[in-house]
């Protein structure tokens, strides 16, 4: 059941309007999440947030992260019919579109209890409903758009806050999820049994502790007797993903929304949370605790749609120089020119590095910026040249032994062709991904081991550089930790081999079994 549109007027902390609460327009330092302003495709976006029994939405300018007409609220009514809540999403969010007279962009961040009601899939319903109205639309979780506020708009906007820091942002309601974010760049795939699948981890946890039957049980009164219970299951739940890190995370965001964003009475303080605070301290982790601003989610919604859509754009550019190459070291010169000159806005050919770290990012190169800066600018002018790049692309990326590739599509067609000439039929796959640091200190001793062991061909898959490299990783090879590897037949596709860690010695050990065997079938080692 859905009810009429009716207008919804938000207030600050102080009772103001929240058109009344002025922001700073975004400058290229305030943010990396948006490099500038004149970068972004579009400045304004329609921001919707569906909630549990309503939606609330607003055109947001993106530019000063206020809304730019008066928001409004629909509510309804779920059912566990999915095909009936199927139609009335779609019907909630056509009325909202028309309402705004809406062809642009549009962002809708869903709560999970919306996405269980939906059977699973609310980015197919939203798609279904808006793909074809609208000039471009994303679907996004809560804990998404919370962070995209939080690090542009929110308290922890301040470089300090997450400039070359990882950052894991939760976004606390009936629900408790979590985002991890690195150098101010969401990793698209968490790995970690306390961060990975966050919201089925935190039901059953929150289940057990208030003893309830439901298997996602609502947000308790403050004035109940559950309420201690479950201000210490949270507690619980983000001490366990700080300690996991051990000490690699440099700051916690703890974002509450719905009525623990609204009423002060469900205010959450670091005097509430006494274990996160001192795993926090011993582990050298920030904790910050935003104050009460009301609901953002339909900023932090609108916003990302934006960064999406720029995302797209930029990768439309780079298709037709990838889509016909098996791996980054087949781009030819020209292409190579044209990948830089994609970035070179003004045209002047000098690029700065975090200019060419988001491309490359893309593109899926794993580089800290520290490390890209001493490869790239040689002759520390604090800008790169179009020389500077070709001269490192074809030292690090074009003759490199290690094939570097970023999509499933590029593992498939390499395992299916013939090996090239020197090579035997046996390729080693490691799967790391850029927020790992394990993966990134063992990359130079694999580009070593490349160099050992000649016949076998060495590939590295970004595990996180797209979403099809992402199901490749997570679906078909069941990566649960990294830097993993298997080894392939490439005459059958057939997987003989596989393992976890950084351990040379098992390396070395599970690559000779595999030389013995190809020189076993060869015939040259009698059985």
């Amino acid at each position: 059941v859905a009810h009429g549109l009716r207008p919804r007027r938000r207030t600050g902390r102080d009772g103001r309007s929240s058109s009344s609460v002025a922001r700073p327009v975004m400058s290229a330092a305030t943010t990396r999440v948006i490099r500038s302003p004149k970068d972004l495709p579009k400045k304004e976006a329609l921001g919707i947030f569906l909630r549990r029994h309503s939606a609330y939405a607003a055109p947001v300018s993106v530019l000063t992260g206020t809304r730019t007409q008066e928001s409004v609220q629909l509510e309804y009514e779920l059912s566990d019919d999915i095909e009936a809540n199927k139609k009335i999403i779609s019907d909630t969010l056509a009325k909202i579109v028309d309402h705004f007279a809406w062809k642009g962009v549009v962002g809708c961040s869903v709560v999970a209890f919306i996405g269980d009601r939906l059977g699973g899939s609310p980015e197919k319903v939203v798609q279904g409903c808006l793909g074809e109205t609208v000039a471009f639309v994303h679907t996004l979780a809560v804990r998404d758009a919370a962070a995209y506020y939080q690090l542009v708009w929110g308290s922890d906007a301040a470089e300090e806050c997450w400039k070359e820091k990882l950052v894991l942002v939760c976004i606390l309601g009936a629900d408790l999820d979590m985002t991890l974010l690195n150098d101010g760049r969401r990793i698209l795939n968490t790995r970690g049994d306390h961060v990975d699948d966050t919201i089925g981890r935190w039901r059953k946890q929150v289940k057990a502790a208030l003893k309830s039957t439901s298997e996602a049980p609502e947000l308790p009164s403050p004035d109940g007797p559950d309420w201690d219970a479950w201000v210490g299951a949270v507690d619980q739940r983000m001490t366990e993903a700080v300690m996991e890190f051990e000490g690699k995370l440099d700051r916690i965001i703890l974002v509450p929304h719905g009525k623990l964003a609204l009423e002060s009475k469900y205010r959450l303080d670091a005097s509430k949370l006494p274990r996160v605070a001192q795993a926090a301290s011993e582990q050298g982790c920030a904790v910050s605790l935003p104050p009460l601003m009301g609901e953002h989610l339909v900023e932090g919604a609108a916003l990302a749609a934006i960064v999406e859509l720029q995302t797209t754009q930029l990768r439309k550019q780079l298709k037709p120089l990838l889509q016909n190459t098996d791996s980054l070291q087949s781009l030819s010169e020209d292409q190579i020119r044209m990948i830089f000159e994609s970035v070179d806005t003004r045209g002047d050919g000098k690029l700065k590095t975090p200019e060419l770290m988001h491309l490359l990012e893309l593109v899926g190169v794993p580089r800290d910026v520290e490390t890209f800066q001493q490869e790239l600018d040689t002759d520390k002018s604090g800008f790169v040249s179009l020389e500077e790049f070709r001269d490192w692309w074809r030292r690090t990326v074009a003759s490199a032994k290690v094939v570097i590739i970023s999509s499933s599509e590029a593992w498939r067609s390499l395992l299916a062709r013939k090996p090239p000439e020197g090579y035997g039929d046996f390729v080693l796959l490691e799967v790391t991904f850029t927020f790992c640091r394990s993966c990134k200190l063992f990359e130079p001793k694999f580009k070593k081991l490349a160099e050992e062991y000649p016949t076998i061909r060495f590939v590295n898959l970004v595990g996180n550089g797209t979403v099809g490299a992402m199901e490749l990783s997570t679906k078909e090879l069941a990566v649960t930790a990294s830097p993993a590897f298997y080894v392939f037949r490439r005459s059958t596709g057939e997987m003989v081999s596989s393992w976890v860690g950084k351990a040379t010695e098992t390396l070395h050990l599970r690559l000779s079994e595999v030389l013995e065997l190809e020189a076993k079938e060869s015939g040259k080692v009698p059985a």
